[in-house]
């Protein structure tokens, strides 16, 4: 039981790892951007991308 409760630990931990990286990165590309029209366009982008609905050669 504890092992379970552990493994499920350090997934939760991986997941919020990976989420801070992601947040990170697009926190850079605001500051680059510096236009918040500009920023929309790249978060509809990657939303895009994301959910399959265009390929990376599409992007």
């Amino acid at each position: 039981m504890y092992s379970q409760e552990f493994t499920f630990c350090e997934k939760v931990k991986d997941r919020l790892r990976m989420y801070s990286q992601e947040f990170t990165f697009c926190e850079k590309v605001k500051n680059r951007l510096r236009n918040h029209d500009d920023y929309q366009a790249f978060l509809k982008c990657l939303h895009i991308y994301s959910t399959s609905i265009i390929t990376r050669k599409e992007l």
